[in-house]
């Protein structure tokens, strides 16, 4: 067993699709299933099930991600830094990120910006807000984007987004003709929510109990790219963040506004210095103009009628 195929193996987990996964590593779909042939028999365990050009986990992955999951931020970075001994001399620009924007967005604002400085090397890192703002604090992550739950004692803090969740829904579905939902119209469909930890189901749970709705919860996840594939293959509706969501357009998703008050904050962190290193700077320059752009990309899909939704084209960076 080694770290590749641990790669491998929670970039399917988190993405759902051998494809998209080999997206996340920049390798290629044949090494991704390689990886994970060679998981399973160095485990001895079937960790996925394949459907329909789908890998389905099994029981035995799902627990296998829980502890991968509790090593894996340390394992990366010993992982990175050890790579990063081997190459040339410069900064390296640490990047640690909940998974709402780790997923897609931030590659995009990281591929453009290899673009426009081809000799910057950067690496990305998902963990909660806790361990982002620890690793922020100790100077280990160059800059983090964590929710505002986190005691910002020791990093130097500024807001970055206060987004409004959306509900998730498969294409095709008769909710989905509706410009708005709101808890009475979500009443007894299976909901998929986040894990009980996890800040954005406190704030959904309470949107339901205002309106004196119960919720029907079917699955829990930890991940909100999580949920939407679960959205997607209609194990129930969902409700996300809306830069997650966004990616899944024209993927067998679409969303609607969520009517009740459920505005996520993300604070941007950075380490006390007397002054950020330019890299830095430039880099936290790009983030926002990158989250403005994708904020207008959302409120316009959120202005379309579902087809065109179901219809959305890729954004190109």
């Amino acid at each position: 067993m080694h770290f590749r195929q641990i790669d491998a193996f929670r970039a399917v987990m988190l993405s759902g699709t051998a494809t998209q996964a080999a997206r996340l590593l920049e390798t290629s779909q044949p090494a991704i299933s390689r990886l994970i042939a060679e998981l399973e028999a160095t485990m001895g365990l079937t960790l996925f099930t394949r459907a329909r050009g789908r890998l389905i986990p099994t029981e035995e992955a799902k627990a296998f991600f829980i502890e991968v999951e509790k090593s894996y931020l340390g394992l990366d970075h010993l992982r990175r830094f050890s790579v990063s001994l081997r190459q040339s001399p410069g900064m390296h620009l640490q990047i640690g990120s909940v998974m709402s924007f780790a997923l897609d967005f931030l590659p995009r604002v990281i591929t453009r910006f290899r673009k426009l400085d081809p000799q910057a090397r950067v690496s990305l890192g998902t963990a909660q807000s806790v361990p982002i703002r620890d690793r922020v604090a100790a100077h280990l992550f160059d800059i983090g984007l964590a929710n505002d739950i986190v005691d910002v004692s020791g990093v130097e803090a500024t807001s970055f987004a206060r987004d409004a969740l959306v509900v998730a829904l498969p294409a095709g579905h008769a909710l989905a003709e509706r410009p708005v939902l709101g808890p009475k119209d979500l009443a007894g469909t299976p909901l998929i929510s986040f894990a009980p930890e996890i800040l954005m189901r406190t704030g959904v749970a309470a949107a339901f109990e205002a309106a004196g709705v119960p919720l029907a919860l079917s699955v829990d996840s930890p991940y909100s790219a999580l949920l939407c594939n679960l959205v997607r293959d209609g194990a129930g509706l969902g409700i996300v963040h809306p830069f997650s969501a966004l990616d899944f357009l024209g993927r067998g998703l679409v969303i609607r506004r969520f009517s009740a008050p459920s505005a996520m904050h993300t604070l941007l962190l950075v380490p006390q210095r007397a002054s950020q290193p330019q890299q830095v700077d430039a880099f936290i320059r790009l983030l926002r103009t990158m989250r403005d752009e994708t904020a207008r990309r959302i409120e316009a899909a959120l202005n379309a009628p579902a087809n065109a939704q179901a219809n959305w084209a890729s954004e190109v960076t």
